[in-house]
C-alpha cells in the first residue's frame, strides 16, 4: 500500500503559516501548567503530624506567652471588622462613581476597594492561624471555618 502524504497545498500552507511557533504554544502551555499546578498546590491540605509542635517551637523562638497571643487575636479581629467596615464604605463609593463618576473614579475606588478586602482577608487569616494553632493552614481549611463556619 502506498503511503498517504499531505496535499502539497497542506504542506506550504502549514510550512509558510506555522501558527504555533508564532504563538509561542509550548511556552503558553507550559505557562498553563505551571498555574494550574500552584493552584492546586494552594488548595491542598498538607498533612502534617507536627503542626502543634512546630507552632510551640516558633512561640518559644518568638518568646510569645498566651495572654500576648490572646491579644494579638483580639487585635487581628478588631482589625478585620475596621477594614470590613472600610471596604463596605468604599464598595458604596465606587456604586455611586459608577452611576456618577468618571472611568479613572471608577478604577481607583476599584483599586481601592480590593486592597481593603485584601487586608481584611490578611487579618481574619492571622488571626485564624493563631486560633488553629497551626502553621500550615490551607484558605480552604479558613474558607471551611470562618465563612461556611464548620468547624473539623
Amino acid at each position: 500500500m502506498k503511503k498517504k502524504s499531505k496535499s502539497r497545498i497542506k504542506h506550504i500552507i502549514s510550512y509558510v503559516f506555522q501558527l504555533r511557533t508564532w504563538s509561542d504554544w509550548n511556552r503558553i502551555k507550559s505557562y498553563f501548567l505551571y498555574i494550574t499546578q500552584m493552584a492546586k498546590h494552594l488548595f491542598v491540605i498538607p498533612t502534617s503530624v507536627e503542626n502543634s509542635i512546630a507552632f510551640e517551637k516558633a512561640m518559644e523562638r518568638h518568646n510569645l506567652t498566651e495572654k500576648q497571643l490572646k491579644k494579638q487575636v483580639n487585635d487581628l479581629n478588631r482589625l478585620f471588622a475596621y477594614m470590613l467596615c472600610a471596604s463596605c464604605g468604599v464598595l458604596f463609593y465606587l456604586v455611586y462613581q459608577f452611576m456618577y463618576g468618571t472611568v479613572m473614579g471608577i478604577l481607583l475606588s476599584f483599586i481601592v476597594w480590593m486592597i481593603s478586602v485584601v487586608l481584611a482577608f490578611r487579618y481574619s487569616y492571622w488571626s485564624f492561624v493563631i486560633r488553629k494553632r497551626s502553621l500550615d493552614c490551607s484558605l480552604n481549611d479558613w474558607f471551611q471555618n470562618c465563612i461556611l463556619g464548620k468547624n473539623k
